[in-house]
């Protein structure tokens, strides 16, 4: 792994606090009072938790819910917006009805985004219903996609068979739900406090910040290229930070890289370099001048803030391995963005040009070819200026 690679929203969601809707019957309607209090809560969106992500099957807040309220709106002993330890009845509930209640799509998440990453539980649809701010009420499809939509803005009632629903109801917190005060260990490492002035460090001050100089070149450290727990840490803390409706249901796992367009896999694995390179990616066969070895599993970041945030919220080992995993590059259209990959392609090791047998297509692409013959368990090496390096441009 190099030591610079050189090349190199948005809020997470929040905790609501509702009355419960225990004991529906038949299509999803609003209880005496219901629109009232969803007029309250986009007037005032009161209890404002953290953020949550997926945690061992659990969905887990960073942040206390006794969190004031905003706005100017106070909380009245009777309010309709309680505080969620002082919700309803203690029990998460839903419609009996099979079919579905139109609305606006907040989100329509896959069944691959599901704690296991196979299967949506009604319960587990609830509880991020309950743990995303605007969101009214849901539906999980039994069938087809199974996918767990967050709406609002209920209207029309539609008949069907295949279909559960119910109102945003923090009780469906309570199975999923651990509160705790930031938790300080992820992945058995700490995760660093932001310092001072920390939301305008440069990408440079950042790795002076993490110490990640003496990461990188500590082979004690950086000897094991990451497991599927590494690449399961990244991914929820990207939907957790940055965008908690993407979607990673790529078939190949993120350890072996990313599917090609026609369902092959990349011809490379991961390994530790015997060139004293550290970590990097080997040709698992040999590859041909002209063959495609990369394509896809990138993800951009909005902006610098983002990415910042992101970097932040990882342990300090994971920290640093993203940061020098990350990279910018001009798109189509000729602005520069923030990418890096959830996935171990990042591991490619950079060379110069004539030493390097592995390159993306041309500065805005994301595809990568060789660019000469490469022999079964050569490594693959990658010319990192064929992207454009400006951390300026994009707030780092």
């Amino acid at each position: 792994m190099r030591i610079d690679r050189r090349r190199r929203k948005k809020r997470a969601v929040s905790a609501l606090a509702v009355v419960a809707e225990a004991g529906l019957r038949g299509p999803l309607r609003p209880k005496p009072g219901r629109l009232g209090l969803m007029e309250h809560r986009r007037r005032c969106r009161p209890n404002q938790g953290g953020p949550f992500r997926f945690e061992g099957g659990r969905i887990v807040l960073d942040q206390r819910a006794d969190i004031p309220a905003v706005g100017g709106c106070q909380l009245a002993a009777n309010s309709l917006m309680r505080p969620r330890q002082e919700n309803g009845d203690g029990a998460c509930s839903h419609s009996h009805s099979t079919g579905w209640t139109a609305g606006e799509y907040l989100a329509q998440l896959p069944s691959t985004s599901a704690p296991d990453g196979a299967r949506w539980t009604w319960e587990q649809c609830a509880a991020v219903c309950a743990a995303h701010d605007p969101c009214e009420f849901w539906t999980l499809q039994l069938h087809d996609d199974q996918k767990c939509m967050l709406l609002r803005n209920p209207r029309e009632y539609h008949e069907g068979t295949g279909h559960v629903e119910g109102w945003t109801d923090a009780d469906c917190l309570a199975g999923y739900v651990e509160d705790a005060d930031y938790l300080q260990t992820r992945g058995g490492e700490e995760v660093w406090p932001k310092p001072e002035g920390w939301d305008a460090f440069t990408w440079h001050e950042m790795r002076a910040h993490f110490n990640c100089a003496e990461y990188a070149n500590d082979e004690r450290q950086t000897r094991d290229v990451p497991t599927i727990e590494d690449w399961i840490l990244f991914r929820e803390t990207y939907r957790r930070v940055v965008d908690f409706t993407a979607a990673f249901d790529d078939p190949v796992p993120p350890t072996e890289g990313h599917t090609f367009p026609d369902g092959g896999r990349p011809p490379y694995r991961a390994g530790i370099s015997k060139e004293g390179r550290g970590r990097g990616l080997f040709a698992s066969r040999s590859i041909r001048q002209g063959e495609l070895i990369h394509d896809g599993g990138e993800v951009m970041f909005p902006d610098g803030d983002a990415w910042r945030q992101y970097v932040f919220a990882l342990p300090r080992n994971r920290a640093c391995d993203q940061i020098d995993w990350t990279w910018t590059r001009r798109r189509p259209d000729g602005t520069l963005g923030v990418f890096t990959a959830m996935n171990v392609s990042v591991l490619a090791n950079g060379g110069s040009e004539g030493s390097a047998n592995a390159n993306p297509e041309g500065p805005t692409a994301v595809r990568a070819v060789a660019v000469r013959d490469i022999a079964e368990g050569e490594e693959l090496v990658t010319d990192y200026d064929v992207y454009e390096t400006n951390w300026a441009e994009v707030g780092l």
